[in-house]
């Protein structure tokens, strides 16, 4: 099977399932000012040359919109919490 490989200094990653919230017949609905897109959690796969302070399990915190979904009909691989972004658009990594 064909493998992605990340071009330098590139990170692929895979976006993490969102926990459903659920609300209390008790909650009060707010509606903020602005709409913002919440961060996102997700698991590196694979990063490319030049990658140094990223390996592949890391746990990143990513922009809602950080990342171009890979697609691949080729491979059969629909899927679109697959992701691949520059290395600088990882301002966090998640530690035990």
């Amino acid at each position: 099977m064909k493998k992605l490989k990340p071009r330098k200094g590139r990170v692929l990653f895979r976006l993490n399932p969102v926990a459903e919230k659920k609300a209390s017949p008790d909650s009060i609905l707010v509606i903020p000012d602005e709409h913002t897109e919440p961060n996102r959690i997700g698991t590196v796969v694979r990063v490319g040359e030049g990658v140094d302070d990223l390996k592949e399990g890391d746990q990143i915190v990513v922009s809602y919109y950080t990342g171009k979904a890979q697609i691949l009909y080729e491979l059969n691989e629909i899927d679109d919490t697959l992701r691949v972004c520059l290395e600088d658009e990882i301002p966090v990594t998640l530690e035990d």
